[in-house]
């Protein structure tokens, strides 16, 4: 299985509420247990840092380092091939520019 992980899903992972929260987490030891990839991008990351960040939460931003440290996470680079595939993403289908961003990045 590959498993793409949005900011929202990885947020919902760390900070959700219980309900959201252990949902994604399912979703993220099914894909361990099966020897899935779980993969996020840079994007996610900048979606996920703003916050702590903002109100200087250095336990929250640690969480998240956390989390986009692990070994088991494959990192998409935004390099000009996903620019250019979310770009004709967004010209097939009126995606916003994040979420063809997201999109591009799973292929």
């Amino acid at each position: 299985m590959r498993l793409y992980l949005d900011a929202n899903s990885i947020i919902y992972s760390i900070e959700g509420v219980e309900d959201f929260r252990l949902a994604v987490l399912g979703w993220i030891e099914k894909a361990e247990e099966d020897d899935g990839v779980e993969v996020t991008s840079r994007l996610s990351r900048l979606e996920c840092r703003v916050k702590p960040l903002r109100d200087e939460n250095a336990e929250l931003l640690e969480c998240y380092e956390g989390f986009f440290g692990r070994p088991g996470l494959d990192l998409v680079e935004l390099g000009p091939e996903v620019v250019e595939r979310a770009t004709q993403l967004r010209a097939a289908h009126n995606f916003k520019a994040p979420d063809a961003l997201h999109l591009a990045s799973t292929s």
